[in-house]
């Protein structure tokens, strides 16, 4: 019996249960308005911008400053960088064209002619890169003028900062992904809806999805093929520790994670992901905007609960032999 007893005493000095760390998220809804917010963007400050519409126009929002325009325009497609400048389309109602403003340094480029500057991204040296279109058509900064100019459609521009730039070449049907560092990305051409645009962090990986089917899948300029599932995985986003989310449709759309997988439950329908490199997801349900935290939570391994467990018995067994 003693013998007994002391193969159960080392089971249980060694087989304290070992744990494992799971990452889960906290979700919070940012906006409640009962209107249209869409088009969030996050930056490695936890804040997150978005565009919400009040019935006559369209206003810019911060989860930590609030209301950041009111001028009744359409003020759409916000971008922030790590310095907290938010840069964003307005449209003036009845008059074609848009140009881009900022909270710091405000008309940062101008529609000249009807051109209309859309989709703008700002990085943390204060450059604004923008498609336009109307009588001119290419990617256009408001530092070094023109990067593409062509009569091809390219549109949903990212810049890093680096100052690399990543959009989408669209001729007729087909899709191409370009750098104007590195030309072509893409090989094989793609069918694609534009405003699902590729990103690339400051350390030149560059992410998109493609084909548009079923399923579409995700791809990296590094690591190739990302995803090989049954599920339509789209608009990509990745931060530079190489965490990348997108969105994939699981009988709805939810936000998933290279790193961690799911990141939102089924049924809540969360689209358009930007992820940060605190690992911070913000996304849109509906028409409201929310962000996902990720926290570690300590899960301890089954197995080493049975030895604990087991190593828990032989001390109880000895006392009754005592």
């Amino acid at each position: 019996m003693k013998k007994l007893f002391y193969i159960f005493s080392i089971i249980f000095i060694f087989s304290f249960p070992k744990t494992v760390r799971a990452v889960v998220y906290d979700i919070e809804q940012l906006s409640f308005s009962g209107t249209e917010n869409v088009y969030p963007d996050l930056n490695d400050n936890g804040e997150v911008v978005w565009s919400s519409y009040n019935g006559t126009s369209y206003n810019i929002f911060s989860n930590l400053r609030g209301q950041i325009t009111n001028n009744g325009y359409f003020n759409r497609f916000p971008s922030i960088n790590d310095l907290g400048e938010i840069v964003w389309e307005t449209h003036v109602q009845n008059i074609s064209g848009s140009s881009i403003y900022s909270n710091i340094r405000g008309l940062i480029i101008e529609s000249l002619g009807g051109i209309w500057n859309e989709q703008p991204d700002i990085n943390n040296q204060g450059e604004v890169i923008v498609s336009q279109t109307g009588p001119n058509l290419g990617i256009y900064s408001n530092v070094r003028g023109y990067i593409s100019n062509s009569p091809f459609d390219d549109s949903s521009p990212t810049i890093n900062d680096e100052g690399e730039v990543v959009w989408h070449k669209k001729v007729g049907p087909l899709t191409e992904v370009y750098s104007n560092v590195r030309g072509r990305i893409t090989e094989n051409d793609f069918f694609d809806y534009v405003w699902f645009g590729p990103s690339i962090n400051d350390l030149g990986e560059i992410v998109w999805y493609g084909p548009d089917g079923n399923p579409s899948e995700i791809y990296s300029s590094i690591h190739g093929q990302i995803t090989n599932d049954s599920y339509n995985d789209q608009a990509p986003t990745i931060n530079n520790l190489g965490e990348i989310a997108w969105m994939t449709y699981d009988n709805s759309y939810r936000i998933y994670s290279s790193n961690n997988g799911f990141v939102t439950p089924p049924g809540l329908d969360a689209r358009y992901p930007v992820i940060n490199d605190l690992g911070q997801i913000a996304f849109q349900v509906g028409e409201d905007v929310y962000l996902a935290t990720p926290r570690s939570q300590v899960i301890p391994e089954p197995s080493t609960l049975f030895l604990f467990g087991g190593g828990l018995f032989g001390l109880m067994f000895r006392r009754k032999l005592i």
